[in-house]
């Protein structure tokens, strides 16, 4: 008889620890330095990726980075990539947000058919991002 109590009680006890518990969930361990995955658009001043003129790449002065959910963000630095139509691709690395001489004389170049591609950006704070549209530019003529 001790037995079969012992059992109806640890059986009960069973039963109900499943009924109190079912919902309760650890807590998701996070590091404190673990950030959330920031995500960005990335803007050649105010041109989105896409088609841009040949008299908006003459025109360009940063690259713009804006988070998704409103805010800014600024560049430590990234890579400009443009790729010809025909012929060699050519390759800039630009400190800051800003487009330094290295990179000018490359875009100075592009024709319409040209693709201009940006990558490798590094943000303020080494903060963890990934970009809604891909950072890439197809240069058009200019409306006549």
């Amino acid at each position: 008889m001790l037995t079969f109590r012992i059992t109806i009680t640890t059986v009960l006890l069973s039963v109900l620890s499943i009924i109190v518990f079912s919902g309760y969930k650890p807590a998701e361990k996070v590091s404190r330095y673990q950030a959330k995955e920031l995500e960005i658009i990335v803007s050649l001043d105010e041109v989105q990726p896409g088609a841009i003129t040949v008299k908006q790449v003459l025109a360009l002065k940063q690259l713009n980075v804006k988070v998704a959910n409103g805010g800014a963000q600024v560049a430590r630095s990234f890579n400009i990539l443009v790729m010809p139509k025909s012929g060699p691709s050519h390759f800039a690395k630009c400190v800051g947000n800003k487009f330094q001489s290295g990179a000018m004389d490359i875009l100075r170049n592009c024709r319409p058919g040209d693709l201009i591609l940006v990558s490798s950006i590094v943000l303020f704070g080494n903060a963890k991002y990934k970009t809604i549209v891909d950072p890439k530019w197809t240069v058009v003529a200019d409306p006549k």
